[in-house]
């Protein structure tokens, strides 16, 4: 994963957690941390291959931050000009 990706993921729930949607902000939060602790204890055994799985969540509160900042219209649009690039 890239740095952007994850501090875009990081502003995100921060940003879910201002608008008052901590239940969303700490399922996604929690999901990330199943994920991702199992990996940090054992990571001599895993590979970082394992860890693509915990970029699910990351975009999900990507998406869902966005989905509740944006207004319906113009997010049509950017999904519009994000499938046409």
């Amino acid at each position: 994963m890239t740095p952007p990706v994850l501090l875009a993921a990081l502003g995100s729930i921060v940003g879910l957690l201002r608008k008052g949607e901590q239940r969303l902000a700490t399922f996604l939060a929690v999901w990330v941390a199943v994920i991702l602790l199992p990996l940090a204890v054992f990571g001599r055994f895993l590979f970082s291959r394992y860890d693509v799985t915990t970029v699910i969540p990351l975009l999900a509160a990507i998406g869902l931050f966005f989905d509740r900042l944006v207004h319906r219209k113009t997010a049509d649009a950017l999904i519009a000009i994000a499938l046409v690039v």
